[in-house]
């Protein structure tokens, strides 16, 4: 008899603490469907999952939720729920592949002495990645400004997306940021205009890179373009000389030149010569780099003038492959020719006697002439 009244207490204690486990793995009960967030998704695009779940039981309770898409799972963040309240659970998932996957979700409560959950399964379609283009238009200056570029950016069908647009200066050496730029891009096309400043010296082209951020486009968009021709306006000019005004042979002479760029980027270092009339080279001197919208002095020495007459003097700008050009008439004295005419002197005396024994041979002929005619009557 006592041991039959001993099962039956043993079976009422078994059947009294499935009770209690089945009231507990309750307390964490779902108020909501699950939501997905943030849509359409695109491969590499983080999707974050949410639930609402409340806590319907007299303890303090730790949940969470976990994704699982394919064999791949991922678990949000554990959050404590009191008695009564109810709490939104959330979970991310990255996107690697394209197409439509069943998701299934479940929701583990956890307490000192019980762990429970409850699950569900839903649907979700992952497209390709977005496509990311860029182009520039135009490239346009300003004396000062500087440079400013006409540029567009072009996403595919899907979600914004945020990105930075950088613009370089590209040199021989360096890659140099000119400006940057955050913006969100809607689906389409997009243009815009954007002040990028002086170019640095040895500036050969212009770069614009869109960087995605916090997403992955199919590819990498970047346009470029040259800055050929940009030493476009640079002239030389003189200011004063020749010093002396008419040089003779053997002289050194002198010329004030100003050199001058108008363009838009700096020159760089130079070379200006000097050639006379006959192509002879007569100076050369090496310039240095002069910046946009700036203009520099130069005195020119010849240090041996080599013309005897009036000839034109030609001034030459060289940088890299530009020229620029002015020429001078510059008039030249003879110093030989001046001396010699200066000791010639005229024998007045020996210029008298010949004129008169001229006249008198003149009119002997005359006379006899005369008689002659004479006679003859």
């Amino acid at each position: 008899m006592r041991k039959q009244l001993a099962l039956v207490i043993l079976i009422l204690i078994a059947l009294f603490s499935s009770i209690l486990s089945v009231s507990a793995g309750e307390s964490a009960t779902q108020s909501g469907e699950l939501i997905l967030r943030n849509g359409p998704w695109h491969v590499g695009d983080e999707i974050e999952f949410s639930i609402l779940v409340h806590n319907s039981g007299d303890e303090e309770i730790s949940t969470f939720l976990q994704i699982e898409i394919q064999g791949d799972y991922s678990n949000g963040t554990p959050i404590d729920i009191n008695s009564g309240n109810s709490v939104e659970l959330i979970s991310t998932f990255i996107s690697q592949y394209a197409g439509m996957f069943v998701v299934n979700w479940t929701v583990y409560e956890s307490t000192e002495n019980l762990t429970g959950n409850f699950t569900g399964s839903t649907e979700i379609i992952i497209y390709e990645q977005q496509l990311l283009f860029t182009e520039i238009y135009t490239l346009n200056y300003d004396v000062d400004d500087g440079f400013s570029v006409n540029w567009g950016a072009n996403l595919s069908a899907g979600n914004s997306r945020l990105i930075s647009a950088q613009f370089y200066f590209l040199t021989d050496q360096s890659q140099i940021l000119s400006s940057e730029i955050e913006m969100i891009l809607e689906p389409g096309l997009r243009t815009s205009n954007t002040i990028l400043g002086m170019a640095p010296l040895g500036t050969y082209k212009v770069k614009i890179m869109l960087n995605p951020i916090n997403w992955s486009p199919l590819s990498s968009a970047t346009d470029s373009e040259n800055l050929d021709s940009q030493l476009s306006d640079l002239s030389i000019s003189i200011k004063s000389g020749p010093t002396p005004n008419s040089p003779t042979i053997g002289d050194a002479v002198s010329f004030v030149v100003v050199l001058e760029n108008n363009g838009p980027i700096e020159t760089g270092s130079g070379v200006i010569i000097a050639v006379d009339g006959q192509k002879r080279l007569l100076a050369e001197y090496g310039t240095s780099s002069i910046n946009s919208a700036s203009e520099e002095s130069l005195q020119i020495n010849i240090d041996q003038w080599m013309s005897t007459s009036t000839t034109t003097l030609e001034f030459i700008w060289l940088v890299d492959d530009y020229i620029a050009k002015t020429n001078v008439e510059v008039i030249s004295s003879d110093t030989k020719q001046i001396v010699e005419e200066s000791n010639f002197s005229i024998n007045w005396m020996n210029l008298t006697i010949g004129a008169v024994i001229s006249l008198g041979i003149i009119f002997s002929v005359r006379i006899i002439s005369a008689r002659n005619q004479i006679e003859s009557k």
